[in-house]
């Protein structure tokens, strides 16, 4: 099946729709004893292998005297959710909402930093000495990016002071860091 799935698109216009009753048919046409719900099955599962993670994104440029910053996103369940930061694939969800309560926001702190093991405690750590909770966190890689730099985004308890983030940004093989609310 997956010769013919292969061909299919080289065999039709993009307008001739790929069913499973048309490749059953044509299964059947070159001598394969296949039942159609095999084949409904089969091309369910082709189909979910090979779709986009997200069914719409947004993204969003920002562009200031130090720099740009490129940022992606998506809804997830009626939730907000960054899924690639500058390149680097990371995921996030925001807030979840609650009917009757005012709208909730998330504190994000962003690093770019060295892939180094121990890195993600240091930052930890750090955090920790300032009495920062971390309420969730994703390290992201961009393929992009041949060098050995990751990305860490975090959800944080509370707003970094511009002396706390100098903090963060001290930790050896921290590049970048940078806050938002989300």
């Amino acid at each position: 099946m997956d010769a013919l799935l292969g061909d299919w698109s080289e065999r039709t216009t993009p307008k001739q729709r790929l069913t499973a009753t048309r490749l059953h048919w044509q299964l059947r046409k070159e001598g394969y004893a296949v039942g159609v719900t095999t084949v409904r099955d089969y091309l369910r599962e082709w189909r979910r292998q090979r779709a986009e993670p997200y069914t719409s994104t947004i993204t969003v440029e920002l562009r200031t005297s130090t720099g740009t910053t490129s940022l992606m996103g998506t809804l997830e369940h009626g939730r907000a959710a960054v899924v690639e930061i500058n390149g680097f694939h990371v995921h996030i969800a925001g807030p979840q909402s609650r009917p009757g309560w005012a709208q909730d926001h998330l504190h994000l702190l962003v690093l770019r930093n060295e892939d180094r093991p121990g890195r993600i405690g240091e930052v930890g750590m750090a955090l920790g000495g300032l009495d920062v909770n971390i309420g969730a966190m994703d390290v992201g890689f961009s393929a992009a990016d041949p060098s050995e730099m990751s990305l860490i985004a975090l959800t944080i308890s509370r707003a970094l002071s511009v002396e706390e983030t100098g903090i963060i940004n001290a930790i050896d093989g921290v590049e970048d860091v940078a806050q938002a609310k989300m």
